[in-house]
């Protein structure tokens, strides 16, 4: 937490004020407002706001106004499945008339992108600025204090960042609902699940071959793994039910920071079809607003800021999309089995070569990488009847019956399965784990050497829940 005397506190929040005082509940100043992280002096006035706004939502605001919570909500996804039919359910039963607030709830919910079958993955990171950069104008209004800015927390910086902060831990901003140890003020999870500077290192927004790039590297990794760490199956670790927990909120305006961190570093975002996509939502008056994507790609043409954005990592070398979306790659090894059955305690699968490199070893490919080439462990269509409630931490040739400790050399990554019920099916749109284990499989060659086929361990980092029964469909070394 940084510190800062009354005094420059009370100046600070006096120059927010003051600049923001000539608007209306959410409609633009041309001050900059500034976001702040929620443990700083700054962040804890911002969630007294917060707190009481979100009350007005749930209590004072009546069911059917977008800006009410159960409207914001449902505009993420309407539980319990986030289907059409259950959006059409639910917007009947909420609006027996034709109203134009029925108008907007069905442009508006069950919109969330890319956690559906048929959505964009690219689009994921602009639909969730504008949701939030709405859902701030809204609590502005349900305050009545126009000097509101919503916080982000910051999970990434330690131990104690990964706590959720006090404030939602009581009260309205508290549920009951998250996994264990949450409300109590133990971390969600370990700072290897929630470090950022693997999304930050993508040099480029999309995919690139095998390389996820940025927006899909933080989507399924970071953001997901802080999902499935907050919430069970009827709370943040689910799509259809994360947008009625108040965290979320702060959740994902940590997820923009990272993605104004990534820009300010040099990252690049796509251009044409990507800049002209058009999404709806409800303004602080209640009425519709639509934006592109374009509008939104910059926070500066929204008028606000962040206290604080984070430094690009070493490895980081920004370049343009379309330059190296045909990157060339080929597969070294592949799963023996089509797929590979989770369960609640560690999985093992070898690897089997594929046709193309049956006499090719390991030790000989990592040899032939050279400084242009990397080697990724890669794992496609995944899938699952409903959310285990847990995350799962890969290894790569882990020693049979070793700790699955995350900390350990054998150490690959972290997946979830936050929107695997909702999975892709269509192959440009389909999600995918990536992790480049170059380094970690010559560190390994260089203690003793690594076997002709090469074992994959995926263990659960805790207790699942139910009958979940997730599943990896593919797993593949890959060179590229």
């Amino acid at each position: 937490m940084s510190r800062v005397s009354r005094r420059s506190f009370m100046a600070r929040m006096a120059t927010v004020s003051a600049g923001l005082c000539f608007s209306k509940y959410g409609f633009a100043s041309p001050t900059a407002r500034v976001r702040y992280e929620a443990r700083t002096p700054e962040g804890k006035q911002m969630l007294k706001i917060y707190a009481d706004a979100v009350n007005n939502m749930m209590n004072s605001i009546k069911e059917g106004d977008p800006r009410n919570w159960i409207f914001q909500w449902y505009t993420h996804a309407v539980p319990p499945q986030g289907t059409p039919q259950n959006k059409t359910d639910k917007i009947n039963s909420t609006y027996p008339s034709p109203s134009p607030y029925k108008d907007l709830a069905n442009a508006m919910w069950n919109t969330c992108q890319a956690h559906r079958g048929g959505d964009v993955e690219d689009y994921f990171l602009p639909w969730h600025r504008m949701f939030v950069y709405y859902f701030e104008e809204i609590i502005r209004y349900a305050a009545k204090n126009d000097s509101f800015t919503l916080p982000y927390w910051n999970y990434s910086a330690g131990q104690d960042s990964a706590k959720i902060p006090d404030e939602f831990r009581s009260g309205v901003l508290s549920k009951t609902n998250r996994n264990p140890g949450v409300n109590t003020g133990s971390p969600i999870a370990p700072d290897y699940i929630l470090d950022a500077k693997p999304s930050l290192g993508q040099g480029t927004y999309s995919r690139n071959g095998v390389q996820q790039g940025f927006n899909l590297k933080l989507d399924s990794g970071l953001h997901g793994n802080v999902h499935g760490a907050v919430g069970n199956t009827t709370n943040m670790g689910s799509v259809p039910w994360a947008g009625g927990d108040p965290v979320f909120w702060m959740h994902h305006c940590n997820i923009d920071r990272l993605w104004a961190s990534w820009n300010k570093n040099g990252g690049k975002n796509p251009g044409a079809p990507w800049t002209g996509k058009e999404f709806t939502f409800a303004a602080a008056d209640g009425k519709p607003v639509k934006k592109k994507n374009g509008e939104v790609d910059d926070i500066a043409k929204l008028s606000y800021s962040y206290d604080r954005l984070e430094p690009a990592p070493p490895n980081f070398r920004p370049a343009a999309n379309i330059a190296l979306l045909n990157a060339r790659f080929a597969n070294f090894a592949e799963a023996a089995s089509p797929s590979l059955a989770l369960g609640r305690g560690p999985v093992r699968l070898t690897l089997e070569h594929s046709p193309g490199n049956k006499n090719r070893l390991l030790a000989d490919e990592l040899k032939a990488l050279g400084t242009q080439k990397s080697l990724y462990l890669v794992l496609k269509d995944l899938q699952t009847n409903a959310q285990p409630g847990v995350l799962y931490d890969v290894y790569l040739d882990l020693p049979e019956g070793a700790r699955t400790n995350g900390a350990n050399d054998n150490y690959v990554g972290t997946i979830n399965f936050f929107d695997a019920e909702h999975a892709h099916t269509d192959a440009a749109n389909q999600k995918f784990y990536s992790f480049d284990i170059t380094d970690l499989a010559k560190k390994l060659q260089s203690k003793g050497g690594v076997p002709e086929k090469p074992t994959v361990t995926i263990a659960p980092a805790g207790e699942v829940e139910g009958e979940a029964k997730p599943v990896v469909g593919q797993i593949s070394l890959v060179e590229q």
